[in-house]
């Protein structure tokens, strides 16, 4: 049955009842001030399947973008599940080696102080060379 976009609300709502007012993915209370509930359905069907918070809404949208465009055999089902085996083995068995461009919280401080105080600097120059006293 197609709906029609006056009937989304009362659906969204119906839906939402029978989760428990939680979001599928993320559990977020739909309810709380500032969450938005969506109606999520599949975009190839048009099927319906439940009712997402926005921000897990459009992630999963982008994830399944991502997805289809990434694998080379297989569907994007089989990308992301292959995705997450990955990551777990990742958090299971880490190697020992770091991106040269990682850095620690603490660089990252350092670095970010350094640009404040060049930006400082530079602003404080720019301000005596436009208010120099003429001779």
């Amino acid at each position: 049955m197609r709906l029609k976009t006056k009937d989304i609300p009362q659906l969204r709502q119906l839906i939402q009842i029978s989760q428990g007012h939680k979001c599928q993915l993320c559990s977020v209370d739909l309810t709380t001030p500032g969450i938005t509930p969506c109606l999520d359905h599949d975009h190839t069907t048009g099927r319906i399947r439940g009712v997402l918070c926005r921000w897990c809404n459009r992630a999963e949208g982008k994830i399944h973008n991502l997805a289809r465009a990434a694998k080379r055999t297989g569907t994007h089902l089989s990308f992301v599940k292959a995705l997450l085996d990955y990551w777990t083995w990742f958090c299971i068995s880490p190697r020992e080696e770091f991106h040269p461009t990682w850095k620690t919280y603490e660089e990252r401080r350092v670095e970010r102080n350094a640009k404040a105080r060049t930006r400082r600097i530079k602003k404080s120059k720019c301000k005596r060379q436009k208010y120099k006293p003429k001779k």
